[in-house]
Parts: structure tokens; sequence; C-alpha cells
């Protein structure tokens, strides 16, 4: 994880005294397991209960085995009783790992769908306050129709809502863990032992289980991360686009005090924006080194391990923060009205030229030739005329269309009446 891009409560999920909390949990639960079903002292679970995860003291014991399992178990003992020495009976050290990340990913991924709601709520606010105001469209970049400002928000919105649909799926496919013994055979204790064991914390067992839960669940939920921070990122590249001094149309937050520029007083940058831009290409690599991660020799190898200790903590944490700060953008967003309006009248009302070539069509001209007309007269407002204006002068369009019809073809009403519907389905 970077402590940059960081909130408090997931850094506590994904800190080394959790990780091994989590190693402890297990360990009790499967304990308490052995005891429900005889095979250790009545008593046991509860006199192995309370030792304290010393890092300094796991730290010290490792550097001489080289194991970190091995030294977690006794740092343990070391704390425990004699009951103690049924700490781990009948497992593999993948049984603790694989079922304790599990535990810290399904919290992780609680916060995520927190986090998600709070962007969805936002985007949907922003997008209701702006839904009635025309603008300009644009493809390629370049002005293409009008188009309500806020409908592009209900867009975003959409996208989060299927990324919540896709992180639910990911995280039930990840809620699994694994009790099966060195090569997944249950070769000491039955799949009862595990069912019941992974039932006290909240997970499923794995369906076919070899020494380790399968990774291609983690890379589900990695690429389900990459897909949703890239919905984050278009929402980041058309507020970077809005904001731009050419078109300034909307800005995202600028708090009193902030500064743009060591230089240049003026600056008022999209640094959010640009910040959660380069965060998606982050999460996008990290989901390609979890796909990585599937195909692991036979019943395991050990070649997945040192990533992880990045992935699931860098990516939850990251789409995190990600998550936060746009939800934070979409509520603060400064949208200015009087430019959306300035852009809109650019050329004199280039925007509209399908409309006008569709009117010219139902008065009786062919497609091709009202094409070339209006192609022609836009291209002339494009370098300083009025497209408006342009036509009204035009013999050509004179005597297929008078004033009224012209200014039908300048109506946004078209463009915005069912703005309102879509967003409707959208919070449907």
């Amino acid at each position: 994880m970077i402590p940059r891009y960081t909130l408090p409560e997931m850094a506590k999920i994904w800190s080394r005294e959790a990780r091994f909390e989590a190693w402890y949990e297990v360990e009790l639960a499967w304990l308490q397991t052995l005891e429900d079903n005889g095979d250790v002292p009545k008593g046991a679970t509860e006199k192995c209960k309370g030792a304290k995860i010393n890092l300094e003291k796991l730290d010290e014991i490792e550097k001489k085995v080289r194991h970190e399992v091995i030294a977690f178990l006794e740092m343990l003992r070391e704390q425990l009783p004699p009951e103690g020495k049924y700490i781990h009976h009948g497992l593999t050290s993948s049984d603790i790992m694989d079922t304790g990340v599990a535990i810290q990913t399904k919290s992780a991924n609680e916060i995520l769908l927190k986090s998600l709601d709070k962007y969805i709520e936002n985007l949907l606010w922003i997008a209701e306050k702006t839904i009635n105001i025309p603008s300009a469209g644009r493809t390629h970049g370049m002005h293409a129709e009008p188009i309500a400002f806020g409908l592009r928000f209900a867009r975003f919105a959409a996208a989060a809502k299927r990324d919540r649909k896709k992180l639910k799926e990911a995280m039930r496919n990840n809620a699994v863990g694994k009790l099966a013994g060195a090569v997944g055979t249950y070769a000491f204790y039955s799949p009862d032992y595990e069912q019941s064991t992974l039932s006290q914390v909240g997970l499923n067992p794995e369906t076919v289980p070899s020494q380790v839960v399968s990774r291609d669940r983690h890379a589900e939920l990695l690429t389900t991360i990459a897909v949703c921070a890239s919905n984050v990122e278009q929402f980041a590249i058309e507020m970077r686009h809005l904001q731009r001094t050419e078109v300034s149309e909307a800005e995202e937050p600028f708090t009193t005090g902030q500064k743009g520029s060591s230089a240049m007083p003026h600056k008022r940058n999209p640094i959010v924006g640009e910040r959660l831009t380069g965060l998606a290409r982050l999460l996008r690599g990290l989901s390609q080194t979890a796909m990585e991660n599937v195909a692991l020799w036979h019943e395991r190898d050990i070649s997945h391990s040192s990533t992880e200790r990045f992935l699931l903590p860098t990516a939850t944490a990251t789409l995190q923060y990600m998550l936060e700060r746009a939800a934070i953008v979409a509520k603060g967003l400064n949208v200015y009205e009087k430019n959306i309006k300035r852009n809109m009248n650019q050329g004199g009302g280039i925007l509209f030229t399908q409309a006008a070539l569709l009117k010219m069509v139902e008065k009786g001209l062919s497609r091709e030739d009202a094409y070339s007309i209006i192609q022609e007269l836009a291209f002339k407002a494009k370098e300083g005329g009025n497209f408006k204006e342009l036509l009204k002068a035009d013999k050509r369009v004179n005597v297929l269309l008078n004033e009224e019809d012209i200014n039908k073809i300048f109506a946004t009403d078209k463009y915005l009446k069912y703005s309102s519907e879509i967003l409707k389905r959208v919070k449907e």
C-alpha cells in the first residue's frame, strides 16, 4: 500500500498486525472445531485465547527459521499453556494464510462497497442538478450535438452501478477459505471440519482445493477493481477536459488556501482528476499480475506469494481512495452555465446541423444535396460565421425553409426531452 493513497480504515485492515490476527482467528476457529468433535481436551480453545501479536518477537524468530508461518506459531506458543500444542493441528501453512487473507479481503470489499455507494449517490446528485442544462455534446473531442449536461453523470453512475454488481459477485467468489491439508485431500480431518471452521469466520470452502485457494478468484477481484477504476478514470478525464481554459464548463473543488502552481498564481489545476487517472493505470497493471498468478505448478508453488503482499492491499486501498476522492469532486463540482451556453453558441449553432439536414430532406431535397449544402455552411460558420444566419441568407435553403422552420431547428428541447427518463433508469 502507498500511505499517501491509503485511508485509515483500509490501512487498519491490511496492517501486519491484522494479517496475523486473522491467522490467529482461523487457528482458534479450527481448534474449536477439534474441541467440538472431541479431538482435543475440553476447554483447550478458551485456554489458547488471549495471545498477543508480537511483531518484534515474530521477526526475531523468522530470521532464524526463515518461514513466516512457523515463526507465527512459535510466537503464539511461547505465550500459550500446554494446550497450545494443538494449535495448527492437521493444517498446512496455506490453510491459515489463504483463509486469513480471505477474512481481510472480505472486510476490505465491504468498505469498497460503501465508498462505491457514496460515489454513485453523488454522481446521481450532480446529474439531477444539471439534467436540464443544455450543453455541447462532443465526439472525437469536437462539438457534435446538444446534450443535457447532467446526462454524462448519469452515464458514469450507470457504469458505477454495473461495477457494484460485479464487485458483489467477486466478493462472493473470494469469501472462500481452505482447511484441507497439505494438498487438499482432507487426509487427517473430514470436509465437515473445514465447513464448521469456515462457518465460524464467515467464509465458504473452496470447491476443489489444492494446497491453496484457486487464484482465478483473486484475478476476478483484481480485474473487477481495474474495471471500476477505469470507469472512475472516465469520470476524471471528462472533468479534466471540462476544466480546460478554452472549455471551462466545470471545475473540481478548489479549497480556501489551496494553490495550483509555485510559479503561476492564477492556476487552478485538475489535480484530483489527474491523480485518479494515474492510479487507474496502476490498478490495471495490478490486475495483469493477478492473472499471471492463476497458473501455478501442480498443487501449488509460491511464485504468487511475493506479489500478493502488494496486490490485494494495494488494489483495495487504492480503489477506495479513488472512489472517495471522486465522490468529493462530484459533490463539490463547480458548474459554469454561462460558459456552457457560450460554448454551445460557437459558430452560431453548428451543433444543429443534423436537425437542419433532416428538415431539408423532409421538405423534398435529396439527402446528398442537403448534406452538401449544410456542410458548406457549417464550415463557413466554423471560420467565424454564424450558422443560423448563413442558413437564413442562403437561397438554396430559403426556397425550402421559412424563418419558423429555421428557428425550430435550433430549439434544444428535442435533445433534452428524454434526459430525465434516462436518468430515472439509472436510479431504478
